[in-house]
């Protein structure tokens, strides 16, 4: 057990390292795109959202025009970068965020419904890493406080400005 801890603690960290190294040398989307490959992630293109039917954890980045008081949020004009899972499959769940109709149930529900933001990209990973992603995210980008992390308290939020 207690090699099975270390091990995981040292990929972990190796993991942290390899992107405190891309995000501090590259701060353009361009080579963020290039990290999230590195880590898994796969772009895809919106026509091919209804092929996944597998679950998995998925990126939005988000372009916001323009700045948002969303509930107690300030949200800052730039890039965003949302994450989430989707134990049901991703199909599904991204389908769910594109489209415009639909009851607000998730914060990034409020956020969509919002005529300034778009999502600039998908990424997707068939690994369930949410939780690791967003840990990682938390260390390297500015998080947005109490976002999107209702089932996960280990982190300060699920939306961090990229940017």
């Amino acid at each position: 057990r207690l090699i099975f801890l270390v091990y995981n603690y040292l990929k972990f960290l190796h993991l942290y390292l390899i992107f405190k190294y891309f995000v501090l040398a590259m701060k353009n989307l361009a080579l963020f795109s290039r990290l999230l490959n590195f880590l898994s992630f796969s772009k895809i293109n919106f026509s091919e959202i209804g092929n996944l039917n597998f679950p998995g954890t998925y990126i939005l980045i988000l372009k916001v025009s323009d700045n948002i008081l969303l509930r107690h949020w300030k949200i800052k004009k730039g890039f965003f970068a949302y994450v989430g899972s989707a134990k049901n499959g991703l199909s599904k769940r991204l389908s769910r965020h594109l489209k415009k109709e639909k009851r607000l149930f998730w914060h990034i529900d409020y956020l969509l419904d919002e005529k300034k933001v778009d999502i600039y990209e998908i990424y997707i990973s068939k690994k369930q890493i949410e939780k690791v992603v967003a840990k990682l995210f938390e260390r390297l980008y500015d998080p947005v406080v109490g976002f999107g992390n209702g089932d996960n308290k280990s982190v300060k939020g699920h939306l961090f400005k990229i940017d």
